[in-house]
């Protein structure tokens, strides 16, 4: 099978994955607004359910987007502008962007479980800030990501 064969299918996982990180980010941002420091022990446990679904897709599509990231710099990387180029940076804030992205998901993933372990960490209505950073800094890596494919 030709690299260009695999072209499609790996950037439809790359995309998929993108769009499940940033949707997932959002709704679960928008249930936790919603959810007030005198919100009900059930929609709280809703929050923190959703909450927790949602770090499972996240490191799983974070995973699927580096390995066709890399996949696809490595298949088409030869052809691709100098990182002096408006195109190369471009290419690196978004990797950029990326790694602040995972870096600071690390840190939320590990409030959610500290939450969800009892422990003395920022309350729920607190978390509402992370799940906001989350989904802020997917948009900007999917704004870079159109920019690079498409000007």
């Amino acid at each position: 099978m030709d690299t260009l064969d695999l072209h499609l299918p790996i950037r439809a996982v790359h995309v998929v994955a993108a769009t499940l990180i940033l949707g997932g980010a959002a709704i679960v941002w928008l249930l936790a607004v919603r959810t007030s420091a005198e919100a009900s022990r059930a929609q709280a446990e809703a929050v923190l359910f959703a909450a927790e679904r949602y770090e499972w897709v996240f490191w799983a599509s974070a995973a699927a987007i580096v390995a066709t990231g890399v996949g696809n710099l490595g298949a088409f990387g030869e052809g691709l502008p100098a990182p002096d180029s408006e195109w190369g940076g471009t290419l690196l804030v978004k990797l950029g962007a990326v790694l602040v992205l995972l870096a600071g998901s690390v840190v939320r993933t590990l409030t959610l479980v500290r939450l969800l372990e009892g422990r003395a960490v920022p309350g729920l209505a607190a978390m509402h800030h992370l799940y906001a950073a989350t989904a802020a800094g997917a948009l900007l890596v999917v704004v870079a990501a159109e920019v690079l494919a498409h000007g």
